[in-house]
């Protein structure tokens, strides 16, 4: 009994296949476009009427339709024909899900074959591009206009580490790293607009493990179907060890020039402490200068402190905290007077790049400094304290006995000296500011305080 009738009347050919990927009706249409009789093509399987590749297309094509809900997709194939001649058909595969039947799928076709048919050697010749298409050893990808896969060889299939046929009918974004998604589709976009006739790009595809593995991606756009539909020939080379080696050099080259600059903050403070021998031999032998000798090697004896905690081996970035805590011992055993470092706030360390972190370190510095030289005598100790944030950080210096003179504005300059001009000075451009009050219950307070755009945590 004919359980589909009403495609009998249907003239275009028709054929309704199951999941067993059986012919379960074929019309008349179909019948006479194949050379059959419909009672002949009922249960025959697809496999014998198309290629053998085409066979194992059309399976992963028909997986796909099965998993997802109902969908049209457009295909050009061949069938072979009862006498044995070849002919092109334009199919539309669509699914169908009757109320109380199993899902078949129905597919339309039209005969599209050029006059005079289609030569053996042809069928021959494109069986051998599909099968080159398989055997190359780079990834090649066929989208259609959505831009879901169609086609994809054995070797972009292990690049993902997915079978073949589970990338059938889904889109290359499920795959791509979220920060290479937005570039990708634009291109793409454009080229399904025929904006640009094709693109090439690198990117980061997400394989079934997790892992990342780079590819460099040529994409071009090709006309198919009598619709002119744009569909797209992709090529994908696995460049993941390239990218790798490159990362590698970088991190090289970085330690490279780390070293280059630790070893040149180390000849500056030796040659710095090279100086301060022969001013204290120069303040022995002129006692009329030695005051302000001292001065000046007490000045270059900081600027080798800072340069020598730049010479010693490290990562990349300083943190605030430790360069603050070692100055303040450091000065301690200058100035042979107590200094308190403490820390509060966040847990985490705040971090600078070490060109950065030389201002802060002369600021500091020179905060301390005056806070020593203005400050109590005997064991009263200057306090310094480090307030952490999670991308921040202030450094309080607090002279309990200072004060400030009358009239002092150090946003105006007014009532401050050289070092809190040179101070000013090195303030960067932006992400540091620096502020000096008298404290309300006495003594002057020096802060510092280091934003998110210097921190580099």
């Amino acid at each position: 009994m004919n359980a589909y009738p009403h495609f009998d009347a249907i003239p275009d050919p028709v054929i309704i296949v199951g999941k067993d990927a059986c012919i379960q009706f074929a019309n008349s249409a179909a019948g006479e476009m194949l050379g059959y009789r419909p009672e002949e093509l009922a249960g025959a399987p697809m496999r014998e009427l198309v290629e053998a590749e085409l066979d194992d297309r059309m399976r992963r094509i028909a997986a796909w339709l099965w998993r997802r809900p109902p969908r049209t997709l457009r295909m050009e194939h061949h069938f072979r024909r009862k006498d044995g001649r070849w002919i092109t058909v334009e199919a539309t595969v669509r699914r169908y899900d009757p109320r109380g039947s199993e899902s078949v799928l129905i597919v339309t076709h039209r005969d599209v074959t050029p006059p005079g048919g289609i030569a053996v050697p042809l069928v021959r010749a494109r069986r051998g591009i599909v099968e080159l298409f398989d055997l190359v050893p780079v990834g090649l990808a066929i989208n259609d206009e959505q831009r879901r896969i169609v086609a994809v060889n054995s070797a972009l299939a292990r690049m993902l580490g997915y079978p073949a046929s589970a990338l059938v009918g889904r889109r290359f974004d499920e795959f791509t790293h979220p920060d290479d998604v937005a570039e990708a589709t634009s291109l793409s976009n454009a080229l399904r607009r025929r904006q640009i006739p094709s693109f090439q790009t690198r990117k980061r595809y997400i394989r079934s493990d997790g892992s990342i593995v780079w590819a460099n991606i040529h994409v071009t756009a090709v006309a198919q179907g009598r619709n002119g539909d744009v569909y797209s020939f992709g090529i994908a080379e696995d460049i993941t060890d390239f990218k790798t080696g490159e990362a590698e050099l970088r991190q090289q080259m970085a330690a490279q020039r780390r070293a280059l600059i630790r070893e040149t903050h180390h000849r500056i403070k030796n040659n710095l402490q090279g100086v301060v021998g022969l001013l204290i031999e120069q303040a022995e032998l002129a006692p009329a200068s030695a005051e302000a000798i001292r001065v000046a090697i007490h000045r270059l004896q900081t600027i080798a402190l800072v340069h020598g905690l730049f010479a010693t081996p490290g990562p990349g970035a300083l943190n605030i905290c430790d360069v603050t805590t070692e100055i303040g011992r450091a000065m301690q055993d200058q100035y042979a007077r107590p200094i308190r470092v403490s820390i509060c706030g966040s847990s985490c360390p705040v971090r600078m790049d070490p060109d950065e972190m030389v201002p802060f370190a002369l600021i500091l510095l020179e905060f301390v400094s005056n806070a020593v030289k203005h400050g109590p005598r005997g064991q009263e100790p200057i306090d310094v304290t480090i307030i952490r944030g999670p991308e921040e950080a202030t450094v309080e210096i607090v002279n309990p006995r200072g004060a400030l003179p009358a009239g002092f504005d150090l946003a105006r300059g007014l009532g401050v000296g050289t070092g809190l001009s040179l101070v000013k000075s090195l303030l960067p451009p932006e992400g540091m500011d620096i502020a000096v009050f008298q404290r309300a219950g006495g003594g002057v307070v020096a802060r510092i305080r280091v934003g998110s755009k210097l921190v580099v945590n």
